[in-house]
């Protein structure tokens, strides 16, 4: 077992070394760094999953510095978590929210002991790594050769992107974490299932359906946006970019369960799949579906008790 072991911290520290070094490949990299997580708690332990997520922490901390530390961190703290409710048996809206909820605090626990430690206020750090960040995207889209008109708009807009995105941090931690743990909980529970080990049972994986009562949520968020207030509209904002990924994947079971009930081929799903996670107007329009499957249910669940299934699936 140690053996294994030594070679899931070494998988899980390479896979952080080239998300790292590969800007293209870093946050869908990054996104499914739960799975060994997930995968050797099932099936050597806590300890075992401990023992990989510290490894995990130091080789960032070692490697790239605080960067590294603050970019993987929460991603590890969220596949822990996840990994520790999932073997609990825990539905999977509460391995998610466990997982998200360990990313946010993880988050934001070390931006104000970074902040304590370097006698800065920790909004005024959150400030400054938000331009450093955009500075380095613009530095990147210098040296790709971007338009020299398309790049000075992006220079001249840089303080206002900046302040948006520090705005939507909270939704930006939030969304990328759900994200991440639906991808790595399909993953790591077909790899759990390929390999004889235990795996979690959260029923058909195109049944899934958010709570009817979030529909109010996106009501009050959207009403909020039209507040003149800007911490109101701040507030807002995050709702809606959160609620949206939710019903993205409300959405994703739709489209799903459609596919399976016309028998649409595999390798067509997947295809289809990976249009909409690559064009954002399509995944706006799989979160618009899902919204409105609350009202028109075109599953046809009637109102029987939501399934636990994970949201979305390939099935």
């Amino acid at each position: 077992m140690n053996r294994d072991l030594a070679i899931g911290c070494a998988v899980l520290c390479a896979a952080i070394f080239l998300c790292a070094r590969i800007p293209v490949a870093g946050w869908l990299g990054s996104s499914l760094l739960p799975i060994p997580l997930l995968v050797y708690r099932m099936k050597a332990g806590a300890a075992a999953a401990g023992v990989l997520a510290a490894a995990a922490l130091a080789f960032a901390a070692l490697a790239g510095g605080r960067l590294e530390l603050f970019f993987f961190g929460p991603t590890i703290l969220a596949g822990l978590a996840a990994a520790e409710a999932m073997a609990r048996g825990r539905s999977i809206e509460r391995t998610v929210l466990a997982g998200c909820g360990a990313a946010v605090a993880g988050l934001f626990s070390g931006i104000w002991a970074l902040a304590l430690l370097e006698g800065q206020g920790p909004l005024s750090l959150v400030v400054e790594g938000v331009h450093r960040h955009v500075e380095l995207v613009l530095d990147a889209y210098r040296g790709a050769g971007m338009a020299e008109e398309q790049l000075r708009f992006l220079e001249e807009a840089s303080a206002l992107i900046a302040r948006v995105l520090v705005w939507m941090l909270p939704a930006l931690v939030a969304g990328a974490t759900l994200v991440s743990l639906w991808a790595s909980l399909l993953a790591a529970r077909a790899i759990l299932a390929a390999r004889g080990l235990p795996a979690p049972d959260w029923g058909p994986l195109d049944r899934w359906k958010a709570p009817d009562v979030l529909v109010w949520a996106v009501i009050a968020s959207g009403g909020l946006l039209l507040m003149p207030s800007l911490p109101a509209k701040g507030v807002g904002l995050n709702g809606v970019l959160v609620l949206g990924v939710v019903y993205f994947f409300q959405g994703i079971a739709v489209v799903a369960h459609t596919f399976r009930r016309k028998g649409v081929p595999r390798p067509l799903r997947a295809l289809i799949y990976a249009l909409i996670g690559l064009q954002q107007l399509a995944a706006l329009g799989v979160a618009l579906l899902g919204l409105f499957d609350t009202w028109f249910d075109f599953r046809k669940l009637g109102r029987s008790p939501s399934s636990t299934a994970p949201p979305g699936g390939a099935g």
